[in-house]
């Protein structure tokens, strides 16, 4: 089942969930008015909805937030590793051929392997073993050779870069916003919604509706803070594209 879908309904059974709701405490109020008067209603309905979308709005800048800096890193990642790919073409026979050969594996296995099973909360094997050779082949290359070329600190610049990103991605797609973040997210949407339906409304149509569409917002406030959340496993996910072009471009397509 696709996100969209998911989202589709989720919003749906919130709507039709809190509409119902209206018509059932509708008879309810006309028999017992509430106390207090609809001023002292209408007060705790202004306070909950401003402390909802203060919350919501943080929690959703909050998780857009990590959400770019994602795309951003993997971005640079990606060209971290077509700029070590680049340079390595300067690097002497068989060296450069290696290097080269590594940065097209890296790059596989990351579309292939690593996005895969970051969605498991998990690595790729086939990647650690390409940067554990890359790391390898660099620093151990005698000084007659590879460290006396300009190219060398240029390349382990570019791999170090391209390491610690990937290091930062994979923490990222282990982590997610903490638990009580979302409780006190989702309890204070049920207390918006509940104070709405109960306030003291002669017309039951025009209160449906009003319910009707704050249930709309809230759930699609609800459904982007979880799908921003976890952005390597669910919901508006980070694609590996920035790879996908460093293979095309490695392997001159």
């Amino acid at each position: 089942m696709s996100f969209g879908t998911v989202v589709g309904a989720f919003c749906v059974v919130c709507v039709a969930a809190s509409v119902a709701l209206v018509y059932a405490v509708h008879d309810y109020h006309r028999r017992h008015p509430a106390a207090g008067g609809p001023e002292v209603q209408s007060l705790f309905v202004s306070g909950a909805l401003t402390f909802f979308g203060f919350f919501s709005a943080f929690m959703i800048v909050t998780t857009w937030s990590e959400y770019s800096q994602g795309l951003s890193a993997v971005s640079v990642e990606g060209s971290s590793l077509v700029a070590v790919y680049r340079l390595s073409r300067d690097l002497p026979d068989p060296l450069n051929r290696r290097m080269r050969a590594l940065c097209i594996e890296y790059a596989e296995a990351m579309v292939k392997e690593e996005w895969p099973a970051m969605r498991r909360g998990e690595s790729s094997p086939t990647a650690w073993q390409t940067v554990a050779e890359m790391w390898r082949i660099l620093p151990t290359t005698p000084s007659e050779g590879l460290s006396d070329l300009p190219v060398h600190e240029q390349i382990l610049v570019q791999f170090i870069d391209m390491t610690k990103l990937r290091g930062q991605r994979l923490v990222q797609a282990r982590s997610n916003l903490p638990a009580i973040l979302h409780a006190v997210l989702a309890l204070s949407a049920l207390i918006v919604i509940g104070a709405i339906i109960g306030l003291d409304m002669r017309d039951v149509r025009s209160h449906a509706i009003k319910v009707g569409v704050m249930a709309l917002l809230v759930s699609l406030a609800l459904a982007t803070v979880w799908a921003l959340d976890q952005p390597y496993s669910r919901g508006i996910t980070i694609p590996p594209s920035s790879f996908e072009l460093a293979l095309r471009i490695m392997k001159g397509r």
